[in-house]
Formats: C-alpha cells, structure tokens, sequence
C-alpha cells in the first residue's frame, strides 16, 4: 500500500489533570530537524473538512521526541469524542512538509 498511515490511538484526558506526553519516533526514522514544529488539532468530526476547534503545540522537540504539555484548565473543556491528529511541519524550501503521526478519539477517564 502507498501513502503513510498514521498510527490510530486514543488520547486520554481525565477531569483535573495535567496532559503529558511523549511520542518516540521509530529507530529507522531520520532525527528531527530543529526546526519542525508539532501540534496536535482536535476537530469535531473525522471529515477532512472539519475545522480544527482548538490546537495545541509542542512543548518540546528533541532529535527523537515531541512532548506535550498542557493544563488541567484546558483539557477539561474538551469533551470526549472529539478527533485529533498529531501534526508535523517540517520547513523546507518552497512548501513545507506536513505530516500526520497520529489520528484518533479524545477518551475521558474521571
């Protein structure tokens, strides 16, 4: 099959707590370029037309990581259901390169 398939996994929130996570890139990948910027969109619906209602970026990118920082205050207002993807750009000449590492559901768990 052509084409890169994102992994499908879910994102879990819990009511009061900090989001903190980490995603490793595979061995075989190149190291990141500092200049890549990571963000992850949540959407309502999986519809490539979707808006993305609220995103957030990166609180770190190592050659091999991207970590995710994010406050209680702004994880409670997003309910469970919605959509998200993990979004890469790397800058280059011309068009960036934009990549998607992951899709999946928002799961709460209180």
């Amino acid at each position: 099959m052509a084409g890169h398939r994102p992994a499908h996994e879910a994102l879990i929130l819990s009511r009061g707590a900090d989001f903190v996570h980490s995603w490793t890139i595979a061995d075989l990948d190149p190291d990141l370029d500092p200049a890549v910027v990571a963000r992850i969109e949540f959407a309502r619906n999986p519809a490539t037309t979707a808006a993305a209602i609220t995103t957030w970026t990166a609180s770190e990118i190592t050659a091999r990581t991207i970590a995710f920082r994010q406050e209680s205050a702004v994880c409670d207002a997003l309910p469970a259901g919605l959509r998200y993807r993990l979004m890469l750009t790397v800058p280059q000449t011309g068009d960036d390169l934009d990549i998607c590492l992951a899709v999946g559901n928002v799961h709460r768990i209180q």
